[in-house]
């Protein structure tokens, strides 16, 4: 978590929830809604200025997956939800089978009170003709939507049909508007006629491979677009073609920013400025949702994934104000994709897709209030790995010892080894011996770090070069090519001892509370859990016991005939 925040179970109790909208200007009532939430499957929630979940609509997906997640086959279903207040209309957009068993987009629009919404729906609306003709595809299917200048913008996935992404004649691939009522807009730039069958009349950018998130903030329409190895954020404009043709290199073109590895952004919110929900250096910034993928390891992610990042946005220029900044990101040991966010009353709210360890699907709130910070920070108290993805050490290492990378294979077994054996030479310690000879301010100032190797042993000497190392690349070569990343001493030296296998992240064994403790992701779960160890443990002593006792009075021949 970022420094200066919290974040706070907000309510429980969902099956694989999707996405999550707040009503703009909800009732005062306790019973008025909130906030409502998709479930993949089909179900639509409400959520009431109480915290009462009542069941909005059901069945909406009909078709089920072969395999239940976290299996691939089920990453499809419900995937968008909008708010209109202004007529009180609910859309979600999904991926289901339809009567041919084969697998279409599809948005349903149901009515509502105006304004305030309501626990359940008076009536809906299929907008399925317009999907009736194209296929979807597990994950490359229909996703976020948004209301914009009084009409409705739809991302849609490409189906895994690369050839229709540039086809205007296709739904595939592309950010489609259309009338609030799902009809064809006469301005957009390939209309036709107004067949609500035709594609090209509700074409309005094209070339793009799966926009899973957009966003319309400052006037403009925003998207996140997932490539095959590398992902993009882009500014959607009329007509515009963004010319993905199957390779990353076509994901690069068009983008404002570029995400490499890919890191699967999934949705993207903007908070501007003047704002009240967070501090005014996070004003002005898109707040993008990098889920990640379902098969990769468990764990927290190695390049950006399963996390949350702020991107500050320039608008009057157009462009990226800085690099994408690390906001929330996940630190437990089983797997869990972040998959939306949404702006409410009182912070940031955040859905994750999967259980967490105590089988509870949550909607989590992020605020700032520094008095209550979170105990885990970025930067501070952080998994190693995920922070040498943030530090950028990923560009140039691998964990995976068989990839070819312009720095050497960071795989533990063979790193220690090369390393000690070179720390422990003659030829090492006698070039540090040069370096100390030399006049030049630099290795003046680096002396001290010179020393501290040559005097620690063992393992040790190795977290102390690692450490030096992370933080003056130079100190002991002048012909090293590593990159200043600008560390603090604490970030060094979690990634040294991690590396060096000095840090509690080295065995079950070595630090059994901390490794325990990391087991439990939720801070305010580990009495419960720790009880519960605690309990079956005295159990298990108290059983032992029995049963050594009964054996004792067997043997003396106690209780038999």
């Amino acid at each position: 978590m970022a420094p200066g925040f919290s974040i706070s179970t907000d309510t429980q109790g969902y099956d694989f929830p999707t996405t999550i909208a707040f009503v703009p200007n909800p009732g005062s009532g306790p019973k008025d809604p909130l906030y409502f939430v998709t479930e993949i499957r089909g179900r639509i929630k409400v959520v009431t200025n109480d915290r009462s979940i009542y069941t909005f609509a059901e069945n909406v997906v009909r078709s089920r997956p072969p395999e239940e997640l976290p299996a691939l086959v089920a990453e499809t279903g419900m995937a968008g939800l909008l708010l209109e207040p202004t007529n009180g209309y609910v859309y979600v957009s999904f991926a289901h089978r339809d009567d041919g068993n084969d697998l279409r987009n599809n948005i349903v629009r149901f009515q509502t009170a105006p304004g305030t919404f309501a626990i359940a729906p008076t009536g809906s609306v299929s907008f399925s003709r317009i999907f009736s003709d194209e296929p979807s595809d597990q994950s490359h299917q229909i996703g976020s939507m948004v209301v914009h200048d009084g009409h409705l913008y739809v991302a849609v996935g490409d189906a895994r049909r690369t050839h229709r992404s540039r086809d205007v004649n296709s739904t595939l691939g592309k950010i489609l508007r259309m009338t609030l009522d799902g009809e064809p807009v006469p301005d957009n730039p390939f209309y036709v006629d107004d067949d609500p069958k035709r594609p090209a009349n509700f074409v309005w950018a094209y070339g793009l491979r799966n926009p899973f998130g957009l966003e319309a903030a400052e006037g403009g329409i925003f998207a996140v677009d997932n490539g095959p190895d590398v992902d993009r954020f882009v500014r959607i404009h009329r007509g515009g073609d963004y010319l993905y043709d199957g390779t990353d290199w076509s994901i690069g073109l068009r983008a404002k920013a570029v995400f490499s590895p890919a890191t699967g952004p999934v949705r993207l919110k903007y908070l501007k400025a003047g704002s009240d929900l967070f501090p005014e250096f996070l004003h002005s910034r898109f707040f993008v949702v990098f889920g990640g993928f379902l098969g990769a390891p468990p764990g927290p992610g190695q390049h950006g994934e399963r996390s949350i990042v702020s991107i500050p946005y320039d608008m009057d220029a157009d462009m990226a104000a800085s690099a994408p900044a690390p906001f929330l990101q996940y630190q437990g040991p089983g797997v869990q994709l972040p998959v939306s966010i949404a702006f409410g009353p009182d912070g940031l709210y955040v859905v994750p897709l999967l259980p967490d360890a105590a089988g509870q699907s949550r909607i989590l709130r992020v605020a700032y209030d520094p008095e209550h910070e979170h105990p885990f920070l970025i930067g501070r108290n952080q998994d190693a790995r995920s922070l040498m993805a943030e530090k950028g050490c990923m560009g140039c290492h691998s964990f995976d010892p068989e990839r070819i990378m312009a720095g050497p294979t960071l795989n533990l077994d063979r790193l220690r080894a090369r390393l000690l054996k070179k720390l422990n030479s003659q030829e090492y310690l006698a070039a540090l011996d040069r370096l100390d000879a030399r006049d030049d301010a630099y290795y003046r100032s680096t002396r001290s770090a010179r020393d501290a190797v040559r005097s620690a042993e063992g393992i040790d000497r190795l977290r102390v070069y690692m450490q030096n190392q992370i933080l003056r690349p130079r100190f002991d070569d002048p012909r090293s090519q590593m990159a200043d990343l600008g560390l603090s001493e604490t970030e060094a030296a979690t990634i040294s001892e991690y590396l060096a296998g000095t840090g509690e992240q080295t065995g079950l064994m070595d630090q059994p509370k901390a490794f325990l403790m990391r087991l439990i992701p939720k801070p305010g779960l580990r009495h419960v859990i720790l009880g519960f160890a605690a309990g079956a443990l005295l159990t298990l002593v108290a059983t032992a016991a029995l049963f050594l006792t009964w054996r004792i009075y067997r043997r003396a021949g106690v209780g038999h005939e």
